[in-house]
């Protein structure tokens, strides 16, 4: 389907989006993200949470995203595909912004 390298700040993490689900480093997300007005402003559904997000993209590939209340800036590299396998999180989850993002797998 569709690979991405994002850096935010000093992190980078390398995406897949894919028939069966979002990969962030080799881990599955649940996640199900729909456009509210074609402008930018998106809802993030998870199994217990709503969460309301506003991307804007600008020049070579560089994205403002304001969600729960933080403001980030990230830039997006598409076609990429990642050569390494990446361990799981101990923990089964991640944290950015403010919101916890569990994994399936």
């Amino acid at each position: 389907m569709a690979d991405y390298r994002v850096s935010v700040a000093d992190r980078t993490y390398d995406v897949s989006i894919q028939k069966d689900g979002l990969f962030i480093n080799g881990d599955q997300f649940a996640y199900h993200m729909e456009s509210l007005n074609g402008n930018g402003l998106h809802i993030l559904r998870q199994a217990n949470r709503n969460v309301e997000a506003y991307v804007e993209s600008s020049q070579g590939g560089l994205y403002d995203i304001q969600i729960a209340g933080n403001h980030l800036s990230a830039e997006v590299v598409s076609g990429f595909h990642s050569q390494k396998i990446s361990p799981k999180h101990q923990l089964g989850k991640c944290s950015h912004a403010g919101i916890n993002y569990r994994h399936s797998g």
